[in-house]
């Protein structure tokens, strides 16, 4: 585990300070920024979709976002529970929920490439929806009960590798779609988003 945090920082202050000293920064005026690339991503957001697998509970399906804001990297995943809001009077077993969050900073490698380090926790619970048990909240909606039975919880690390495509410039915007793809100890994911300087 240790090793893997220093890598990681090694890999954060080396390429910043290697990227500092290209021409770019000083024929465009940018080097306040630390990314290294055509553009400066100021704001950067993608919706991802993946699955997460937990080793004594077993996969679920998960959905979430990710935001990027001058390159430090933030997303958080989760799954929805099933039979949750369901209307029915019953008891549904071996019901799964879970969530994911990381950290991250964003590397550029090569003209539109770009590698995301993350480090992060992955979290699932597995227990019995009680549809007699339940409450209402202030819109009308039902809300069954969960009753944990199993819960693991794991310091989650990785990789995301992201490909910026398609830019679309007008007199107020300076928009770019991009491409990712995640993966870390226990989820696999991809996403379509934008960027915009």
């Amino acid at each position: 585990m240790k090793k893997t945090i220093v890598t990681w920082i090694l890999m954060l202050l080396v390429i910043p300070m290697y990227s500092q000293k290209g021409e770019y920064y000083i024929k465009e005026g940018r080097s306040k920024s630390l990314h290294y690339g055509r553009y400066i991503e100021d704001f950067g957001g993608s919706i991802y979709i993946g699955s997460m697998n937990l080793p004594s509970i077993g996969s679920e399906m998960i959905g979430g976002f990710e935001c990027t804001i001058w390159n430090f990297y933030f997303d958080y995943m989760g799954a929805a529970l099933g039979h949750s809001k369901s209307v029915n009077v019953g008891k549904w077993e071996n019901q799964k929920t879970g969530s994911t969050f990381h950290f991250g900073y964003r590397l550029s490698i090569y003209r539109n490439f770009a590698i995301t380090p993350i480090i992060g926790r992955a979290t699932m619970e597995i227990g019995t929806v009680d549809g007699c048990d339940y409450s209402v909240d202030n819109e009308g909606n039902i809300i069954n009960s969960f009753n944990v039975e199993g819960r693991e919880s794991k310091q989650d690390y990785g990789a995301i590798i992201s490909y910026d495509f398609g830019r679309v410039r007008d007199n107020h915007t300076d928009c770019c779609l991009k491409l990712s793809f995640g993966l870390t100890k226990y989820c696999i994911w991809g996403g379509i988003g934008f960027s915009l300087k």
